[in-house]
This record gives structure tokens, C-alpha cells and sequence, in this order.
């Protein structure tokens, strides 16, 4: 007969001692709190949603996320086996809305009790207000715990303390610390600004499971995931659905901790202006939002960055053969040509014949914008016309009413040219 010891007394620590006593191992369970299930008082608003009746396959598509993982779990223990230990034990189920098993009496006191009437009938040895400080690692295995100033030695030991939410039940992080003393290495880490750099990184994917609500900013949050992924890196996020909330007029779901509520759409546009693609979305149990996404490459602008350069080259290199010159084009193309190209200490003016731009100054380049009466007075030497599908009639314009000595040039997709 082996001997197991089991670290924690909750939902998959009392499942686990039940699961290795059928096979007639001796089994302590030990849970540092005052009595088993701790946090199952607090599941379902404290009715105990303990499962789903659906069939298995309706079951496997709704899982979150890495079904192959949990395949072989849900063959050796479907939730037919877990309503037949609950209702075997004493506690009468029922099946509500979208197949969600529920005590009839609505206590999840009585589902605990249940769990635990078929281990204590099994002859496991529960042992309450037990805290494990250590787990004793020899040759590369758990062989026991330390319990105080006792040892307790095992063939066996499962550690299913949880993790570290709702700390209140007694999960207050000692599974991260068993894993680091039995080696594994457990990172603990949370971005403060979006260039926080992650130990061991770059990762490969994410996963957000109910967190992003939590955030008070949650774009800087997916900013440094985004920046702590390799190139097309992926990522899985759930969030608690907002709309399904407005339907059901779920009051309870409005609570203190949850500072942002999303819909799809809220939810795609945070992931898209954070750098991601969202590949797949849809709703998990009717009050969960989950997306896929990727993350999204820059898009090359090496072409443009080049062009610019060119341009700005051959531009500024025939201004200044010129001791005065005007931009004719009081448009975003103007502008931008003024004020990223280095020509505006170069440049007179900026005619345009729309009058409610007259009297003005271009933004960046602060260059006046003028009429074409006022133009002719400034003794120009050359015009540089940058106003595509008005290029032939600004050009007749400058023909017949300017200076004939003038040169006159355009500024065509990639080049400047003289007309």
C-alpha cells in the first residue's frame, strides 16, 4: 500500500484524496484552515455551480482553453462521476439555465459535506488547521513534508494548495513556493509601463484570464505584453461580458475590483490600439467574453521613409537656388512639405485662393498663406505648385497673371518636376 499525502483541502485536493483512496493508497490530506472547501462556500454566490450537465463534447468546446490537456482528466472523471459522488453522499443536485448543476437546497455547505463524507467513508485521514512549511526534496523527489517540528514521509505527494485569488480562503501563494522548492522556476512579475522587459522573455504566447477588468490601465498592461512577445506571438483573454450583464440585469457582477466592463466591441478596439489582431471571438458560458488574437506586425514604411528623403532632397536642393520662392497649396500636402522637409526658411509664402485660409499660418512651418493678388506683389522668383487635381488650372493662373519670368514647378507622387 503507498502512502499519499495531499497539500490542501479544497475542491481538487478533496478530489484527489477520493481519486487515491478508490485505489486503496493510505491518504493524509492536509489543509491549514479550520475545515475542507474553503473557497467553495464562496462559488456560484454561494450556491455551488458544481458543473454542467451538458454532454461531454457540448463540455469540451466550452473549454477555455487547451481542451488536449484536459481530455484524458474528463474520461476518467466526467461530471456525471462528480454528480453521482455529490447526490451518492447525501446532496440532492438540480439543473438550471444553460445546464448549470446547482444543490437543490442552493448551500454549497452541503456539497462540501457531501465530498466529505465519501473520503472520510473511504478512510482518509483529514487533518484540519495543518500548515505544511516544507516539502522534503530528496534526489530530485518529494519524498515528504514538514509539518511544524514533524516530519510526515510519503511515496507520494500532490501539492493543491491553488493559486493566490481570494486570499481570504486560505490561497495565499504556498503552491508558487513548494514549486520553487522543488525546483521549478516560478517568476513573479506585473508591468508597470509599457517598456517593462520580462525575466526570460520573449514568450511565445499569453494567457488573461479574467484580470484585464481588474486593470486601471489596461492599455499599458497589453502594451507591455505586446512588447514582451516574439514577432506573430498569440494570446488568449477572457472577460467578463458587459452585455450579458445589461440582459440579465446582474446587479452582483458590478462590484468594486472590476474597474473597466467590456463588450466585444470595447474589448476589440482596446486590443487593436495595443498592437493586436483578434482572430476568433465569442461568448463562454453565456457571461464570458474570450478572444484569440495576435500580435500584429508594424507595417513597413521604410518605402515612405524613403521617399520622403528623396523628395525632401530634390526639393530643398532647388529652393535654394532661389532667393525668394512660394508654396502654392494651403493643403495637408503643403503643409507637410513645409515642415518636414527643411524648406521653410526658404519659402515666402503659401498662396491659395480660398479665402478663409488667407490671413493664416500654416501649422508646424508657421509660413503666411496669402492671395494670389498679394503673391504678385513679392517679386517671386519660383513657385513650387503642391495641389494634386488643381495643378493644370493653378498653372494657367501663374501663366497669364504672373511675372512670364517665373519658374514653375509641381511636385508630382515621387519627384519635382519644372513645367
Amino acid at each position: 500500500m503507498s502512502k499519499v499525502v495531499i497539500i490542501g483541502g479544497g475542491a481538487a485536493g478533496m478530489i484527489a484524496a477520493y481519486s487515491a483512496a478508490l485505489t486503496s493508497n493510505k491518504v493524509i490530506l492536509l489543509e491549514k484552515n479550520e475545515k475542507l472547501g474553503k473557497k467553495i462556500y464562496i462559488t456560484g454566490k454561494g450556491r455551488c455551480n458544481l458543473t454542467n450537465a451538458s454532454d461531454m463534447n457540448t463540455v469540451m468546446e466550452n473549454v477555455v482553453s487547451n481542451k488536449r490537456f484536459l481530455f484524458s482528466a474528463f474520461r476518467k472523471f466526467t461530471n456525471e462521476d462528480i454528480m453521482n459522488l455529490v447526490e451518492n453522499n447525501g446532496t440532492k443536485l438540480k439543473v438550471e439555465r444553460g445546464n448549470r448543476v446547482f444543490p437543490v437546497s442552493d448551500h454549497s455547505s452541503d456539497v462540501i459535506k457531501s465530498i466529505e463524507n465519501a473520503i472520510r467513508d473511504l478512510g482518509v485521514d483529514i487533518r484540519l488547521n495543518t500548515k505544511v512549511d516544507e516539502l522534503i526534496i530528496e534526489n530530485n523527489r518529494c519524498v515528504g513534508v514538514i509539518v511544524g517540528k514533524n516530519k510526515i514521509m510519503a511515496d507520494a505527494v500532490i501539492v493543491a494548495t491553488g493559486g493566490m485569488s481570494y486570499q481570504a480562503t486560505g490561497s495565499d501563494g504556498d503552491g508558487y513556493r513548494f514549486a520553487k522548492e522543488a525546483g521549478l522556476r516560478v517568476d513573479e512579475d506585473f508591468p508597470e509601463s509599457e517598456e517593462h522587459v520580462f525575466k526570460n522573455g520573449p514568450f511565445d504566447a499569453f494567457m488573461s484570464f479574467n484580470f484585464l477588468e481588474h486593470q486601471p490601465h489596461p492599455r499599458t498592461y497589453l502594451k507591455a505584453i505586446y512588447n514582451n512577445l516574439v514577432e506573430e506571438g498569440y494570446g488568449l483573454i477572457t472577460v467578463p461580458s458587459f452585455e450579458y450583464i445589461l440582459e440579465q440585469n446582474s446587479f452582483y457582477e458590478i462590484i468594486p475590483d472590476h474597474i473597466a466592463y467590456y463588450n466585444f466591441d470595447s474589448l476589440t478596439h482596446l486590443l487593436n490600439i495595443s498592437g493586436f489582431e483578434v482572430l476568433e471571438s465569442r461568448t463562454v458560458n453565456r457571461d464570458t467574453i474570450e478572444v484569440i488574437v495576435k500580435k500584429r506586425k508594424f507595417p513597413d514604411i521604410s518605402g515612405i521613409i524613403s521617399k520622403k528623403t528623396d523628395i525632401a532632397k530634390e526639393v530643398l536642393d532647388t529652393v535654394k537656388g532661389y532667393s525668394k520662392i512660394a508654396i502654392w497649396g494651403a493643403s495637408h500636402q503643403g503643409f507637410t512639405l513645409c515642415s518636414t522637409t527643411g524648406i521653410a526658411k526658404y519659402v515666402d509664402c503659401i498662396i491659395d485662393s480660398a479665402p478663409f485660409k488667407q490671413g493664416r499660418f500654416a501649422p508646424a512651418s508657421h509660413i503666411e498663406i496669402i492671395s494670389p493678388d498679394d503673391a504678385r506683389k513679392r517679386k517671386l522668383e519660383a513657385i513650387v505648385i503642391v495641389a494634386p487635381g488643381y495643378t493644370d488650372e493653378i498653372a494657367g493662373i501663374i501663366k497669364n497673371t504672373f511675372d512670364k519670368n517665373i519658374d514653375v514647378y509641381t511636385l508630382m507622387t515621387d519627384k519635382l518636376k519644372r513645367l
